[in-house]
């Protein structure tokens, strides 16, 4: 009796010591990998078809990043287990999580696209998401409504401010389909064009017309990154 206590002991401490994986991350039942950085309002979960804005990171196991920004989208109930969704679910508002998932299943799965040319089939991948806020689809709904009135509103003073400025500074543009303006200042290599799920890296500047600066990534010294497509 002794003898078996002493062992049942023994194999819990040796089990209390064994090191996981990925230190610090536990393993959920559905094969990913997660980590808790901060805790928000437990009373505002996320749930499926709820919309949250997040900044999200990707990057490899070697902690480079290859994608960071805030992002506005639909959590989808997904036909796999272990999607980047589900590891949302497990979020509040102001709740900031690190998953760790295969990349594989990531970008074919999830974002529908092939495996970026640095990553290889059974890589895994770490996806950093702080949530910032949630909107059930109703909520969305409404805001997008408002919206939608207001650029109505606003869109004829738009076009007559956007006609005098492209006059006093003689810019020859036309618009495209969508009613955007583009000037090419440099010519590139139209051989090279960028190709669906190609991650994209670039630099912008979003300024007003008066000039006034709302945003720029060489200001803040941090290039822009996405996957093209998605």
């Amino acid at each position: 009796m002794i003898f078996s206590f002493i062992l049942f002991i023994g194999l819990l401490l040796m089990s209390c010591h064994r090191t996981s994986e990925y230190p610090g991350y536990k393993k959920h039942e559905n094969g990913f990998y997660y980590k808790l950085l901060k805790i928000g309002d437990e009373n505002a979960k996320c749930q499926y078809n709820d919309y949250i804005t997040a900044d999200i990171c990707y990057a490899t196991m070697k902690d480079s990043i290859f994608f960071k920004g805030r992002r506005k989208f639909q959590i989808s109930q997904t036909n796999f287990p272990g999607s980047i969704d589900e590891c949302i679910t497990l979020l509040a508002k102001e709740d900031s999580a690190s998953f760790i998932l295969t990349a594989a299943d990531f970008f074919r799965k999830t974002l529908s696209s092939d495996l970026p040319q640095f990553l290889k089939e059974k890589d895994k991948i770490k996806i950093d998401i702080a949530v910032v806020d949630i909107q059930t689809p109703k909520q969305y709904a409404f805001e997008k409504e408002a919206f939608l009135k207001w650029i109505e509103d606003f869109g004829e003073y738009e076009r007559t401010i956007l006609k005098q400025y492209l006059e006093s500074s003689k810019l020859k543009a036309k618009p495209t389909s969508s009613g955007m303006y583009y000037l090419v200042i440099k010519q590139g290599n139209e051989n090279k064009g960028v190709k669906m799920g190609d991650t994209v890296v670039v630099h912008y500047e979003g300024r007003f017309l008066n000039g006034k600066f709302f945003d720029s990534t060489r200001q803040r010294k941090e290039a822009f990154q996405f996957v093209y497509g998605q």
